[in-house]
């Protein structure tokens, strides 16, 4: 959607580069048509674009704390297999202040 909203800028701007080289009556109630229409095209291009970046970057956090989640639970794993208790506590204690998401996934794993 915003790569088609982008393309139908750019043809209205090539139109309206033409459009003031006119000089009657009809070209020019045409280009300021045309640059009404512009200007709206380019608002909710704006608006989609912000859209957009704040999903993006919604998503990129979520990925950055499933890696995080990922990561404790694999120490997590770890020290259980080596019967690390010492390692097991510190590391279930770390998770849990530092990451809401570890802290989840621990009780999830500790009630299973």
């Amino acid at each position: 959607e915003l790569d088609e909203l982008d393309r139908r800028i750019l043809r209205l701007k090539a139109d309206e580069e033409s459009l003031k080289k006119e000089t009657d009556t009809l070209s020019k109630e045409r280009l300021a048509s045309l640059q009404k229409e512009l200007a709206d095209l380019q608002t909710k291009f704006n608006s989609r674009k912000a859209q957009w970046e704040n999903e993006k970057a919604s998503l990129e956090g979520l990925s950055k704390l499933r890696e995080q989640i990922f990561e404790c639970n694999k120490k997590i794993e770890a020290a259980e297999r080596a019967y690390d208790y010492s390692a097991l506590a510190e590391l279930r204690n770390s998770a849990t202040a530092s990451c809401p998401g570890c802290r989840n996934s621990w009780r999830t794993r500790r009630s299973a």
